[in-house]
Formats: structure tokens, C-alpha cells, sequence
């Protein structure tokens, strides 16, 4: 019996006592990046457009209608030098995506011809909303965008309007001196590979 027990606990230390061996992890190779679902002429000329609504969304946010009127013909100019003839996708996803195009761009016609800072917003709630819509047709694999809405964007806090942003951090563009933070973020575009 002694021995059995010398036995079973010469291999209980064998066993535990063993040198403390790292278990071997392999490398794995780098994945390639996913590659996106557009060319990179439409990703380019999007991205810039997007760029423009950000920076005039900056000047609502100041109230700045002189540099209203400055970034709106700048995104003007981009949503009309739009490639959309890059994307790839069938016919109806390029006629979808030049349909919203013309909207935001009847759109900013409308509002850089607008001297009432009210109408300009209500002009750029609407082109929000189409590009909103643009960035889902045309599936814009770049970025993350966050749909903010605020129920009091206009005349005495009434009137529902929708914006975008990179970030969740709420700036009202509709109301920034009295309501800079009211709204939500009612939808996250997640379409980043």
C-alpha cells in the first residue's frame, strides 16, 4: 500500500511539477482589408460632400449666415460633381442615388438664394433628410453617421428636423444658442467594413 501511494504521488508531482511551459499561440497572418463596396471615385467625391454638410452644419451651428451662404455653394458644388456613374450596383441603385442628388441639390439652390436664416434651416432639415437617405441608397461603406432629430427646431420650439453627425455628442444646428444639446440620436448608420 505504501508503495501504490509513493507511486500515485511521485506522478501527482510529475504531473503539477513539470516546468511551466507557455502554451504555444500561433501568429495569425494580417487580414486583408475589406475592400469596399464602391470604387474609389465615388468614395472620394462622397467623402467630400459629406465633409461640406459637416462644415455647414458648423455654420448653422455659429450662425454665421455669410459663411452659410459660402459653405453652402461649396457643398452645392459637391453634391453636383457627385460620381455616381462610379458606383457599382445595378441601374435602380444609380438612378436612386441621382434622384437624391437632385433633390439636395434643388435644395441648396433654394437655401443659398434664401436671406431668412429660418428658411435656410428649414432648407437644411430637408437636405438631411435626402442625404440621410442617399448615404443608405448608395450603402457608403467610410464612415459612421449618427441621425440626430430635435422636436423644437423652429418658430417657438416647434417643428420636428433631423441632422447628421460623425459623433453622438448632440449640437442642435436648428437652435444653438437656447437649445445647443436638445435631441436624440435616432439612428446609427453603420455601414464601415
Amino acid at each position: 500500500m505504501k508503495q501504490f501511494i509513493t507511486v500515485v504521488l511521485i506522478s501527482f508531482l510529475v504531473a503539477c511539477g513539470g516546468k511551466d511551459e507557455k502554451p504555444v499561440v500561433e501568429e495569425q497572418p494580417l487580414q486583408p482589408m475589406v475592400k469596399s463596396k464602391n470604387s474609389d471615385t465615388f468614395n472620394t467625391s462622397f467623402q467630400q460632400l459629406l465633409d461640406a454638410y459637416f462644415s455647414l452644419k458648423n455654420q448653422f451651428i455659429a450662425e454665421d449666415v455669410t459663411a452659410i451662404h459660402q459653405y453652402g455653394n461649396d457643398l452645392l458644388q459637391k453634391t453636383d460633381s457627385l460620381k455616381t456613374n462610379a458606383l457599382k450596383g445595378d441601374a435602380g441603385i444609380i438612378e436612386n442615388a441621382n434622384s437624391f442628388r437632385d433633390v439636395i441639390s434643388g435644395e441648396l439652390k433654394a437655401m443659398v438664394a434664401e436671406k431668412d436664416i429660418m428658411a435656410q434651416k428649414k432648407s437644411f432639415g430637408m437636405i438631411s433628410e435626402a442625404l440621410y437617405t442617399l448615404f443608405r441608397v448608395v450603402q457608403y461603406d467610410r464612415s459612421i453617421l449618427y441621425q440626430m432629430s430635435t422636436d423644437k427646431a423652429f418658430e417657438n420650439n416647434t417643428g420636428s428636423a433631423t441632422w447628421l453627425s460623425l459623433t453622438k455628442d448632440i449640437q442642435n444646428p436648428y437652435k444653438p444658442k437656447t437649445l445647443l444639446t436638445d435631441g436624440a440620436i435616432i439612428d446609427t448608420l453603420k455601414t464601415v467594413q
